[in-house]
């Protein structure tokens, strides 16, 4: 699709009081994009933003999920947590459209955050909604406390595969990311397969979790973890 096609005008902006950014929006009654659609909508190819993108990078990687407006939210990631600082992402991998956008943003920058942009009804003539943008750091748990986080809780909270977005590597059972298989992954397998057994929807990365790759995520997996580090140590 020719990104030509889309352009934005400055708007109201939306205001929200808690992070991750949360808002209120009409519902999408466009015809439904496909995501690679959506994403070459919003992603330009050159930093001058001559096609109407909203942001460029060539340093980071994007991703579009579905919300529940019938549309999509931008996923950004890869982001060093060397160019975060003083409450704000300044690093100079990216370049943001403010001329043809209106964005939405909280005060502070952390790991997860969500920037609401808004778009144009009148003006769009592929995607009349506004949409979220949440920003990712690597090896970083999302949320205003990271410390007080596990990957499981963030997935748990923002019903995504936090996994793909924070760690560089995928390693099957280092759950922590911390390069061992230990314990303390085992016990956040259990964790995990608590949430779930609630009904929780974590959509947790199955080749991190999944351990003993029979299809499901459960206390099997804690089991054959803690077998392989009590493996591990006597070696």
């Amino acid at each position: 699709m020719n990104k030509k096609l889309l352009s934005f005008i400055t708007s109201a902006v939306i205001t929200a009081s808690a992070l991750p950014f949360t808002v209120s929006a009409a519902e999408n009654t466009a015809p439904k994009l496909t995501k690679e659609e959506f994403l070459d909508l919003v992603i330009s190819e050159d930093s001058d933003f001559s096609d109407g993108g909203y942001i460029y990078s060539d340093v980071l990687k994007f991703d579009a999920v579905d919300n529940q407006y019938g549309g999509y939210d931008l996923i950004v990631y890869g982001i060093d947590p060397k160019n975060v600082y003083y409450g704000a992402y300044h690093g100079n991998e990216k370049h943001e459209n403010w001329k043809d956008y209106t964005v939405a943003m909280p005060a502070m920058f952390f790991c997860g955050v969500g920037y609401y942009v808004i778009a144009d009804k009148e003006k769009s003539a592929a995607y009349t909604e506004g949409f979220d943008v949440y920003y990712f750091m690597n090896n970083t748990i999302p949320g205003v406390m990271p410390t007080n986080k596990t990957i499981v809780d963030a997935s748990a909270n923002q019903h995504l595969d936090i996994a793909k977005y924070i760690y560089p590597v995928i390693t099957s059972g280092d759950i922590d990311n911390d390069g061992m298989i230990t314990a303390s992954d085992a016990t956040l397998v259990l964790q995990a397969y608590s949430y779930a057994s609630t009904g929780a929807n974590m959509n947790l990365n199955t080749t991190l979790f999944d351990y003993n790759k029979d299809g499901s995520i459960n206390a099997s997996d804690a089991t054959d973890i803690l077998e392989e580090y009590a493996a591990r140590s006597t070696r």
